[in-house]
């Protein structure tokens, strides 16, 4: 049997899951395709890209903001079809269309709901109408399972897959004092300029402070426009370079949108420092407060942030519990993990016997 998996982009932490996911397939007997598209606007601008060697590359068409992927014939004769739980994808609409007609099944995976578009409910309810076409959902995380539940899709055909990527490798780096890291695309959602704000409070509070921003976008001009001492911009890094950052680091400051830097945090044990919002990203579900990070209430202030994140920087005892907190979601939300539950997933959508690489399937019914 064939699946196959189209993609708008394919960022470079999605490389290793989807050599895991065709290799844990095989075993199963069902072979795994994807198809990428290539990225543009700010997608570009941030140079996070990966490549796969096997997958099919097609030209994205844009009209607007909605999307055209010349995939067609490369889904032609596939088994199962798995897209991005998105709006702006036209195949997507022509896909569900044929499966209403005999065509090749359509799952779908993503949040569950648009979060960070939550206040446009034309949006939201047609996501729904197409998700509750799909013959399969892989949720992101558990909250995503629970909205699209509620939107009506059957629970029987949901696959909880604790969206994950690799762990970097572990490098014997001390950590330094009063160092701290931002990791992510330098866009509006990531409140860089409250993030400088907050910088500018720890360091008066601090004198060895020092902050280290990996990430670009069109937000950077923030930080270049106006240099500090106590903060270093490296833009795009990947490998050991950035690896050293994280793990010297004591704490991974966010205050704006996070997602999957709640598992480089994790992993660096450099817990993090955030703010509660409705538009963060799935991942925040892993991040619990005084637990392994700081979620602070929606409306802090910059001041209130960075007092929060110094006390607890001066506060060696209560970093390290957090740090332990750290170490036990390390292990929870692993590729490996991720890797298992889809796998389980796409086999039971076909009608496969289902696989284990270890651990236990996560199936939301």
């Amino acid at each position: 049997m064939r699946v196959v998996i189209v993609q708008e982009t394919l960022p470079h932490y999605r490389v290793p899951f989807f050599d895991r996911l065709r290799a844990a397939l095989a075993e199963g007997g069902v072979e795994l395709d994807v198809v990428v598209g290539q990225p543009s606007g700010d997608a570009a601008r941030r140079r996070d890209q990966g490549v796969l060697a096997w997958a099919t590359t097609v030209r994205n068409r844009r009209l607007g903001r909605l999307v055209w992927q010349p995939a067609w014939r490369h889904i032609r004769g596939a088994d199962l079809v798995i897209l991005e739980q998105a709006n702006r994808h036209l195949l997507g609409y022509l896909l569900f269309l044929a499966a209403r007609f005999g065509g090749t099944p359509v799952a779908q995976w993503g949040h569950g709901a648009d979060l960070q578009r939550a206040g446009s409910a034309w949006r939201q309810t047609l996501k729904f109408m197409m998700t509750r076409r799909a013959s399969w959902f892989f949720a992101y995380t558990e909250g995503s399972a629970a909205r699209v539940r509620a939107a009506g899709l059957d629970p029987r055909i949901i696959t909880v897959v604790q969206n994950a990527v690799e762990h970097p490798a572990a490098i014997a780096v001390p950590k330094v004092a009063a160092q701290c890291v931002f990791v992510g695309g330098l866009h509006a959602a990531k409140r860089v300029d409250f993030l400088l704000e907050a910088a500018d409070h720890m360091a008066a509070r601090v004198p060895t402070f020092h902050l280290h921003i990996i990430g670009d976008g069109v937000e950077r001009r923030l930080i270049e426009q106006r240099p500090r001492g106590h903060v270093t911009f490296h833009g795009m890094l990947s490998g050991p370079d950035r690896d050293v950052l994280l793990q010297s680091s004591q704490l991974t400051l966010m205050p704006g949108l996070v997602g999957l830097v709640a598992l480089d945090a994790f992993a660096a044990r450099a817990p993090l420092v955030t703010i509660a919002s409705r538009s963060h990203s799935p991942e925040i579900e892993y991040v619990v407060d005084q637990t392994n990070g700081i979620v602070l209430p929606e409306n802090s202030s910059a001041l209130a942030y960075a007092s929060a994140a110094t006390d607890l920087l001066l506060d060696p005892a209560r970093l390290e519990r957090l740090r332990h907190g750290c170490d036990v979601a390390a292990s929870v939300y692993t590729l490996d993990s991720m890797v298992e539950r889809f796998a389980e997933g796409v086999l039971r959508s076909v009608g496969r016997h289902s696989v284990r690489l270890s651990g236990t399937p996560g199936e939301a019914a």
